[in-house]
Parts: structure tokens; C-alpha cells; sequence
């Protein structure tokens, strides 16, 4: 596309509420159509839903701007996922280590469990039973801290 179009694009995606960056814009015409992809950071502790909804605002307002944009296709990272990134820990083997080792520790699994994984960083948000009492809650995150790459733990308790 040409630059002023480029510009336009970016510009458009950058001022949607929610985006902290844009570090991707790639862009093609194909029959005199353009489609675009386009990678955009969001605040790492963001939920999927709103994500997917600054996601979806950003599609829309580059829509209505460029009549000729048949397709913008927006990914949403939590933070810079340049080629030069290393790469995200297994969140299913993280997972797993974190509820075998709450359940260790407190002698019940844990009811829910959220995992917030960063290059520098993953932090667990763990809800347990409303029937462990503090000194339980304190074993058991102590166990999470010292399970592979998590470096925080937050545990909510229904009580």
C-alpha cells in the first residue's frame, strides 16, 4: 500500500483505546483489495474478552476509514512478540506442576486456576477452598513459588 494509506492504518490502530503498542503492520493489495495484519500490545493482565474487544474496535475503526481494506486480521500480545523474543514457558506443564504442588502442600486441588505467562514473568491466581485456613494458604504458596518459572501467586479464597 502506499504511504499515506500505511500511516493512516497505523495511526487508527495506535489511538484505539487499550493498545500500548504496534509492532507489526504488514500489508498486501491483491485486485486493487488490501489486506492487512496487524500485531498490537495490550496490557499483559488483561482478560481474553477484553482483548478480543480492543481487538475488534481496532478492526473497526480502520474499516470505516479505508474503503479499499477488505480484511484486517489484528493480533493482541500481552507483550512484544518480535521474532527475537524468546520463548513463552509451557503453560500446560506450569499448570500442571502448580495444582500438583498446591494439592501437595494443602491436601486439596485448588478450584480454579489462572496462569499470567511472560517472557520475564508468570504469576499464578490460584482460588481455593473456602476450608483451608491461612497457615494451608501459606504452605500452599510457598509450594507454588517453588514450582518452574512462576515468580508470583496470588490466591483468592471464597470466605
Amino acid at each position: 500500500v502506499d504511504a499515506e494509506t500505511y500511516t493512516t492504518m497505523r495511526e487508527l490502530i495506535l489511538d484505539t483505546g487499550g493498545v500500548e503498542d504496534l509492532h507489526l503492520l504488514k500489508t498486501k493489495t491483491v485486485g486493487g483489495r488490501i489486506f492487512a495484519e496487524a500485531h498490537v500490545q495490550v496490557r499483559p493482565t488483561l482478560s481474553v474478552t477484553q482483548g478480543h474487544e480492543i481487538a475488534h474496535r481496532a478492526v473497526d475503526r480502520v474499516m470505516e476509514a479505508i474503503p479499499l481494506l477488505q480484511d484486517l486480521t489484528v493480533h493482541v500480545d500481552p507483550e512484544d512478540d518480535r521474532e527475537d523474543a524468546p520463548p513463552l514457558p509451557n503453560g500446560h506443564e506450569i499448570e500442571r506442576a502448580v495444582h500438583g504442588a498446591w494439592e501437595e502442600a494443602t491436601g486439596e486441588a485448588p478450584q480454579d486456576l489462572t496462569l499470567h505467562l511472560l517472557v520475564e514473568a508468570t504469576t499464578v491466581v490460584l482460588v481455593c477452598s473456602s476450608n483451608l485456613d491461612e497457615d494451608a494458604i501459606e504452605r500452599g504458596k510457598a509450594a507454588v513459588l517453588a514450582a518452574n518459572h512462576v515468580n508470583g501467586v496470588q490466591v483468592l479464597s471464597p470466605r
